[in-house]
């Protein structure tokens, strides 16, 4: 019998269709990732959470959450991030130029936070 520990693992196993063609783009344009990077946030009532976004940009500092069906609501996610001011970018993959929106939130995010830097210098 052999260690189930031995055999060979791949983290796309663990994802969605939608999350693997995240995934693959985010490789394809060389932005390396980490995948369900455990976040810790505090939620509406003030309580503490480790939450899970779909993928982590390291390079960058951004969180991406995968919303690949357009009936999951994900208004309360996006409510408590913004409370907690994390980076973060919703993708909506079922929307045809998901990947020109994401590119984008990077490149904003990124100037904003250059804005802000030359402010305090």
């Amino acid at each position: 019998m052999e260690n189930s520990l031995h055999q060979h693992f791949s983290i796309y196993e663990e994802m969605t269709a939608e999350e693997k063609k995240v995934a693959e783009f985010l490789k394809f344009k060389k932005l390396w990732w980490v995948f369900e990077q455990p976040l810790f946030i505090t939620d509406h009532k003030d309580r503490p959470r480790i939450w899970t976004p779909d993928f982590f940009l390291s390079e960058f500092g951004i969180y991406v959450e995968v919303c690949g069906n357009p009936n999951i609501d994900y208004s309360f996610r996006q409510k408590i991030y913004k409370l907690e001011n994390t980076p973060i970018i919703f993708v909506h993959t079922y929307k045809p130029k998901w990947k020109f929106f994401l590119l984008q939130r990077i490149k904003e995010i990124q100037k904003k936070r250059s804005i802000l830097i030359e402010k305090i210098q």
